[in-house]
């Protein structure tokens, strides 16, 4: 197969980019009934679906295949994000497996072009054990194990115009826009709004949100929502990076929990999510994603 050569089979329902897979790159055997499927989304947005039971060698297989996909894609040496269906494993992965997985993707997160990593659709045990995994890795790169195909894609796609790596959107799909007011500083915390596309809120914030900043939270957060035009819409997405957060106080999160669900019910979302190298402040709930602010 020469470089290049796929041809649309599909469109991605939330993106509208087209979904592309060359008929031998579908559920590609890799031993002992493990195989995968190996996509495209748009240009940059690597999507795999393995299946079946998966074994050491079977991981293994799948990482020297997935090097020869990017080779065939024309991805080698270019940055891009994967996002990984993992509905179709059966079984429980071992710890071999586990470990086995952990160590080649890391090494591929080495080489640099791998810039962020989202997997979905797996049972809530093995989410757990796979953020806490990220975590004590800290693997540099946004990753994180999300519920479903919608909240990895919109995260695939944010991280993509963000870093300004080509997605295959049209222009109009990767314009951003800030208003001169969409942000708010009180030395020790801050947080900044910007519409990417027409239909993605990502925000920025910094220091510690304490629970006398959550009125004015709030009121800028509603205030973005209105001046996008995001009020409007059935639903938006919305991206949180928490890179820079250092802690929310026990009251703050108290209060901002409360606060977030009677302001989603206003203002429904199509998906959100947050990300600080996919994980949010060690001093915070691991196990309380929404715990931080927006």
């Amino acid at each position: 197969m020469e470089k290049n050569s796929f041809t649309p089979k599909n469109i991605c329902p939330v993106t509208g980019l087209p979904l592309k897979t060359d008929p031998e790159w579908a559920e590609v055997f890799l031993g002992n009934k493990y195989y995968s499927t190996f996509s495209l989304i748009g240009e940059r947005i690597v999507y795999t679906i393995p299946k079946g039971p998966v074994s050491p060698e079977g991981i293994t297989a799948f990482h020297a295949m997935h090097e020869k996909y990017l080779e065939a894609a024309g991805l080698s040496g270019k940055p891009y994000v994967e996002i990984r269906d993992n509905s179709r494993v059966t079984g429980i992965p071992s710890r071999e497996v586990r470990v086995r997985h952990s160590t080649l993707t890391l090494k591929e997160i080495d080489k640099g072009w791998l810039c962020g990593f989202w997997l979905f659709n797996t049972p809530m045990i093995l989410k757990n054990v796979y953020n806490v995994g990220i975590l004590l890795k800290k693997p540099g790169i946004p990753m994180k194990a999300v519920d479903d195909y919608v909240t990895a894609v919109t995260r695939a796609l944010a991280v993509l115009n963000l870093k300004a790596i080509p997605s295959g959107l049209p222009e109009d799909g990767k314009r951003r826009h800030a208003g001169g007011d969409w942000k708010i500083e009180f030395g020790d915390y801050g947080i900044d709004f910007e519409l990417i596309g027409d239909d993605i809120l990502y925000s920025n914030a910094h220091g510690i949100l304490k629970e006398e900043y959550i009125d004015d939270f709030f009121a800028l957060h509603e205030k973005v929502i209105n001046e996008a035009g995001l009020s409007q819409k059935t639903g938006y997405y919305k991206i949180m990076n928490w890179e820079k957060l250092e802690n929310t106080t026990w009251k703050a999160r108290q209060v901002y929990k409360k606060r977030l669900v009677e302001f989603n019910k206003k203002n429904p979302l199509q998906a959100d999510g947050s990300f600080r190298d996919e994980s949010p402040d060690e001093n915070r709930d691991q196990y309380e994603p929404h715990a931080g602010p927006v």
